[in-house]
């Protein structure tokens, strides 16, 4: 009898063990993001390339609760040739914000996580009229799964959906835009 008590209460211990979303621990995570297109419509091709860099600052207030700092770094390009014609534009943006996550356990080594995040920031876009300064504001959710690789270190995949508000600083202009990225990089626990 006691041998069938300590084989049921062994899992349980192993579940307890000092796990990274537990209460106290801290959360510093960085990722990728890129993504390229070509398109093409008669004469005129376009291509379209972007990279993003995401690194984010928590601390887990209560089990599974992480609460941080996000900062975001991007830059993209847009050229569009064809009909004797070509134009040219960059563009790159920094952003930080507050994100909130709660973290469900899936097993020993993963865990799924819903995210919101709210930012600010600006970025600068330059093409053959000169360069243009606008700031950025706004909200978005994600949903992520982290797997825990050792205790302290874990894959992470990210998927976020939002809006983001620009607002051009010398025309006051705003313009309202959909937002959708896909993350890929890596978690540390401390």
């Amino acid at each position: 009898m006691k041998n069938l008590l300590l084989l049921l209460l062994l899992p349980a211990s192993v579940l307890a063990q000092d796990h990274p979303f537990s209460r106290g621990s801290k959360l510093v995570g960085f990722s990728l993001n890129s993504d390229a297109s070509v398109s093409e419509a008669g004469t005129l091709t376009s291509t379209f390339s972007r990279g993003a860099l995401n690194v984010q600052f928590g601390y887990f207030v209560m089990d599974g609760l992480v609460l941080g700092l996000d900062l975001t770094s991007a830059s993209s390009s847009l050229e569009i040739t064809g009909g004797g014609n070509s134009a040219k534009s960059e563009s790159s943006s920094r952003n930080s914000g507050l994100f909130g996550a709660y973290y469900f356990r899936l097993g020993l080594n993963g865990a799924l996580y819903p995210e919101i995040r709210l930012f600010g920031g600006e970025s600068t876009f330059t093409d053959a009229d000169g360069r243009d300064v606008v700031s950025v504001g706004g909200a978005s959710i994600g949903l992520g799964y982290a797997y825990k690789l050792n205790p302290h270190v874990g894959i992470d995949v990210k998927l976020r959906a939002g809006s983001q508000t620009e607002r051009d600083k010398a025309t006051s202009r705003e313009t309202e835009s959909g937002i959708a990225s896909f993350f890929v990089g890596f978690q540390i626990w401390l």
